[in-house]
Order: structure tokens, then C-alpha cells, then sequence
């Protein structure tokens, strides 16, 4: 039972530290392995709007070779289904050791986002993504991955 405690203590941290800003972290469990964060509006973000609520979750999953891939569920935690949103979503690799950005694309694939990251040399780094569903354009942020 105390190797649990601990265990989950350890882990809370750690998904703790993983997400930073851009509005409470979500606390519920990713479904993929992956880091979840909330997906508000860009267009309220981007006006510095105080009210900002998450509009939804968003997982992104990443694989060793750079691969990434961003699952969308609403705020119960369903998985949805890409039809209706923009089939590209833009994507930002902000390293602000290596003072760099490197942009990418993630493009629809099936029920999620899936796209290529360029390898960071220096961490932490974060990743910010923006789609659209419909006229609404969206974010999500991930703030000191490693």
C-alpha cells in the first residue's frame, strides 16, 4: 500500500510538471500513454480574455522517432471523431534553451492528428498546436516536455 502511495505521488508530480499554463492541467487519465491538455480558444487566448474555459481535451502521444500524434476527446474524456475540423493542424516547437521555433503540420489520420517533430537537442521544450473546427480556430499547449 505505501509503494502505491508513493507510486502515485511520484506520478502526479511528474504529470504535474508536464503542463504548465494555458489554464488548469486536466486530471484525468490519457488514454494513450500520452500528455493531455485543454484545447480553449485561440481567438480568447490571443486576446488575453480572462474567461478562457477549456472547450475541450486533447492528448498528443510521442514517439521516439518524432512522430506525434494528437487524440481530441470533449471534456468526459470520448474520443471524437475528426469530421468537421480542418484536416491540417499547424504546430509550434518552442525550445526557449535553444532559443528556437520549428514549426510543423500534423494532417488527419483516421480518428486523430499525426505529424513529425524536429529532434530538440536541449529540454524542456513545448509544443503548441491550433486547428479549426469550423470557423473556430482552437489551441492546445504542452509546456515542459522532455
Amino acid at each position: 500500500m505505501k509503494s502505491l502511495m508513493i507510486g502515485l505521488t511520484l506520478l502526479f508530480s511528474a504529470l504535474a510538471l508536464a503542463h504548465e499554463g494555458h489554464g488548469d492541467m486536466p486530471t484525468e487519465l490519457s488514454k494513450f500513454g500520452g500528455i493531455l491538455g485543454n484545447v480553449v480558444s485561440e481567438t480568447k487566448m490571443q486576446a488575453k480574455t480572462k474567461h478562457n474555459p477549456p472547450l475541450m481535451k486533447a492528448e498528443i502521444v510521442r514517439s521516439e522517432d518524432g512522430t506525434v500524434r494528437l487524440y481530441l476527446y470533449d471534456l468526459k474524456m470520448t474520443q471524437v471523431k475528426l469530421e468537421g475540423y480542418s484536416k491540417e493542424a499547424k504546430g509550434t516547437v518552442e525550445n526557449r534553451r535553444a532559443k528556437t521555433k520549428d514549426q510543423f503540420s500534423l494532417m488527419a489520420h483516421g480518428d486523430h492528428f499525426m505529424g513529425k517533430i524536429p529532434k530538440q537537442k536541449k529540454r524542456p521544450f513545448d509544443i503548441y498546436v491550433t486547428f479549426t473546427k469550423g470557423t473556430e480556430k482552437l489551441f492546445v499547449g504542452f509546456d515542459n516536455l522532455d
